[in-house]
């Protein structure tokens, strides 16, 4: 059993809550003097606009063979469906910007014409390129178009509005990216039609637009009143051109590496190092604002600090990466494994999309009525990795199609309960005008950032490991490089035309195990930063404390094997928090061999089922949560303390929990000072009268007093700045060994209850943000509890009048015994006092 937690909703500044809070209310915006006729047209511009760009994303998927089969030029295929994303998301600064130079109207306006003209070209080709420019001209049409479609929401919709609208237009998107395929596909078949009418499809319905857009969309200029060239020198060019090269020069390095020039030739390393040369120099120019102003700069940083926001951003990003996954290489499947055309791939897509859409409008309905959105993320987070993941570890050409829809279908629940929402939530939390636009930007850059990453990663994969895993099963059979590159992009090709059965075989088993190495994409995409969080931040030397030298080794093991090209050190030292004869030995072993001591995580923590005592007397909870605890933070503080810098603080991390503070109530005994405040709950009959849920809470309760105490204890005595920054984290309800030993004397019925909870909580490296994130914090963090992503106000407990006065008897109730197993504990907390480092 987990950190378990009678609530999971975040806990928020008095600030955010109220934002939240007017989500439900219909306070109008900017809407004033706009007749309500033009308020629905300019919706239904909006619309249509989002439908087909969603329709642009996906119309190309089938029509592929016919361009090459008109064209030739496999090595261009690729980007005839990646160059529209690519434009959208390489141009989103440009969009943000340009929108803050002209009036709203006439932005929308001109940027459906250059959508318009890049349908026409596209559709009017005479080669491969000439079509890849036109989608290109109409993905920078369409990115102005979509950031304007978000923006037009965010200023005029109210509050009310604003979830169940941005809901929609994600699912419009959707329906968009859905007609694609089919659409796209039968006007190719169709000789009356061909290929080119999958791009002049575009023309009538945007011109459509267009007058609905003269007509109806309402005049409003965002930016300052100053004249119109001003405006535009304060676009910071650099940043917009940086903008546009890095993820260009990304999606070429990694479509021509492989199937145009090898890994390691000169050219393809050429491009690596041009475009992280770019990208650096793209960070460094938004960060320090060179030839530009912090105000005006091209990205708009200084929404980085918010951190209610960044985790939206990332799951944004994130959703985008697996749902563009998902809808490309799932129909691939069903195309190689089972040789069903177009319009039978898009049927058993269905299922995905379907319940996608239904989601997506459900939650952006329930969102201003629920008001609290991390249950949903969690929800979104389970379903779409079990979904990803169940699909990578099963799919083969033998796999039933009923599972891959059924998988599919539980991906979609997933992505519509996290696709677009955050884009609502922040355009609530957001007081400033300009901050909701700029925080549309930063969503529109990690949704278009994460489809545009995942088409070219996984388009690389798809063809590198495809092409060798073809190569390695049929190449002996006399088939050319192209043959197989041609059969991977599923053009007409001399493997498919194949009489051979068994070649036939292969080549599906191939593709199939190709086509599943893309839904690993989308768990780490997801998973990103569950991944061995410490490792990850570049630790150069990490200290792992265990019960068990055996099970530590392994898990040492697990973690380089799994990262092998980490230059941390990893050493494992014995530790029994019930056992104080190794909590000394184990404190002094890392103050005589680390020379310094940055970090320290202290996360031991146990909630027994059943009452049990210590060997020194206390009940096995409050001995390993906090009397324990206590005892190795001081033991290890004249290390922190000798750490300090003039740049540099270090940390004491405390792992706590949530449910400190929701205690219902303490004993009567706990205020009455002539009782030792750690013996009111050391007995047997107040640990089953308490409960031993409640008990472990009480135990965290205590924790907190401790923490300040200690920051007591380390702060300087002559300026008051903390010499450690000491903070007290809640990972919230988290999958772990913390209830091993409720499980192991429990019922069966109990076990499984405790097992299904552990579906619904976080994974131990989900938990792990927490840590890392708490000891970022730096002296914000200092003396207070952080949990999802904020810090938490004091608890009930934690703020009553007898607060300061519990937390001096916990304290002194804990040194009082400490002192007695262990003598010289109080001169050492003495010490620590005064900054006499030795030990």
């Amino acid at each position: 059993m987990a950190d378990t937690s009678s609530s999971t909703t975040i806990q928020q500044s008095s600030a955010k809550e109220a934002a939240l809070q007017k989500v439900s209310s219909g306070t109008p915006r900017s809407r004033d003097g706009i007749a309500d006729w033009k308020w629905k047209g300019s919706l239904a511009a909006v619309m249509l606009t989002t439908v087909i760009n969603g329709y642009d994303v996906s119309n190309v998927a089938n029509i592929q063979p016919r361009l090459y089969e008109a064209f030739g030029d496999i090595a261009l295929l690729p980007w005839i469906g990646l160059s529209f994303s690519l434009a959208v998301f390489a141009f989103l600064s440009f969009s943000r910007k340009i929108i803050y130079c002209f009036d709203m109207q006439w932005i929308y306006i001109v940027s459906v014409v250059v959508f318009m003209a890049g349908a026409a070209v596209a559709g009017a080709a005479h080669n491969l390129a000439t079509v890849i420019v036109g989608r290109t001209i109409m993905g920078v049409g369409g990115s102005v178009i979509y950031q304007s479609n978000l923006t037009f929401v965010a200023v005029f919709a109210t509050p009310a509005e604003t979830p169940l609208l941005f809901g929609l237009l994600g699912a419009l998107w959707a329906v968009g990216l859905v007609i694609g395929f089919p659409i796209g596909s039968a006007l190719a078949s169709n000789p009356n039609t061909t290929w080119r009418w999958a791009f002049y499809m575009n023309l009538p319905w945007a011109g459509l637009v267009l007058v609905i857009a003269f007509i109806c969309m309402p005049s409003k200029y965002l930016g300052p009143d100053i004249p119109v060239w001003s405006r535009i020198a304060r676009m910071d060019p650099i940043g917009i051109t940086m903008n546009i090269a890095v993820p260009a020069l990304f999606s070429i390095a990694l479509e021509f590496s492989g199937p145009v020039w090898d890994w390691g030739s000169g050219a393809s390393i050429a491009v690596w190092v041009v475009f992280g040369v770019l990208l650096i120099g793209w960070i460094v120019q938004q960060y320090w604002c060179m030839g530009t102003t912090p105000d005006q700069r091209a990205i708009p940083l200084h929404l980085f600090r918010r951190l209610d926001l960044v985790p939206l951003w990332i799951a944004s990003g994130c959703a985008g990466a697996s749902y563009a996954g998902t809808l490309y290489y799932t129909p691939l499947f069903f195309a190689f494994a089972r040789g069903h055309s177009a319009l039978q791939q898009t049927v058993r897509l269905l299922p995905f999309v379907i319940l996608f859409i239904a989601v997506v409008l459900l939650v952006g309905a329930l969102l201003p009525l629920f008001g609290r959105y991390n249950l949903i993320y969690i929800i979104a987070g389970l379903a779409t990795v079990a979904g990803a993941g169940a699909m990578a570890a099963t799919l083969s050409p033998d796999v039933p199609e009923s599972q891959v829809m059924g998988l599919e279908a539980l991906i979609g629940v997933g992505l519509g309960c996290s696709y677009q929402h955050g884009v609502g939530i922040s355009n609530v939390i957001n007081k400033d005008p300009r901050d909701k636009v700029d925080s549309v930007v930063m969503f529109n850059l990690a949704q278009m950032g994460g489809i545009t990453v995942i088409l070219s990663i996984a388009g690389s994969i798809f063809q590198n490991v495809g092409f060798h895993l073809l190569k390695e099963v049929i190449g002996g059979n006399g088939y050319s490089e192209d043959d197989l590159r041609q059969a991977l992009a599923g053009v007409s090709s001399t493997v498919w035309g194949s009489d051979d059965p068994d070649v036939l075989a292969r080549g599906v088993q191939a593709a199939s195990e190709a086509l599943a190495r893309e839904y690993y994409l989308i768990v780490a995409g997801l998973g990103y930063e569950s991944v061995i969080k410490f490792v990850r931040a570049s630790a150069k030397r990490i200290i792992i404390g265990v019960r068990s030298i055996e099970k530590g080794e392994e898990a040492k093991r697990a973690i380089l094997a799994q990262i092998p090209q980490s230059n941390v050190t990893i050493d494992v030292y014995h530790l029994d928090m019930l056992d104080y004869t190794t909590i000394e030995a184990f404190a002094s072993r890392v103050n005589q061999e680390v020379e310094r001591l940055d970090y320290v995580v202290l996360n031991a923590g146990i909630s027994p089922h059943a009452y049990k005592k210590s060997a020194y007397g206390f009940e096995s909870g409050i001995q390993v949560n906090l009397v324990s605890t206590t005892l190795l933070s001081l033991l290890l503080l004249p290390k922190l303390l000798a750490s300090k810098t003039d740049t540099f603080t270090p940390v004491l991390e405390l792992v706590g929990s949530g449910t400190h503070q929701r205690m219902p109530q303490l004993l009567p005994e706990t205020d009455n000072t002539e009782k030792d405040i750690s013996e009111v709950y050391n007995s047997e009959t107040s640990f089953r009268t308490f409960g031993f849920i409640q008990q472990y809470s009480l135990t965290k309760l205590f924790l907190m007093y401790v923490q300040w105490q200690l920051v007591k204890l380390v702060d300087d005595k002559v300026s008051g700045s903390p010499r450690v920054y000491v903070i007290v984290v809640g990972p919230g309800p988290t999958q772990s060994g913390l209830g091993r030993d409720f499980q192991e004397q429990s019922s069966l019925g109990v076990r499984v209850a405790v097992h299904t909870m552990n579906l619904l909580t976080k994974t131990a490296e989900q938990g792990a943000r927490t840590y890392l994130s708490g000891l970022m914090l730096g002296e914000k963090g200092h003396g207070q509890f952080w949990q999802w992503d904020s810090v938490n106000r004091p608890a009930k407990w934690c703020s009553d009048p007898n607060a300061i006065m519990r937390s001096e008897r916990v304290w002194a109730s804990v040194l009082a015994a400490l002192e007695k197993d262990l003598p010289g504990t109080e001169r050492l907390v003495q010490r620590i006092r005064d900054g006499v480092l030795a030990h």
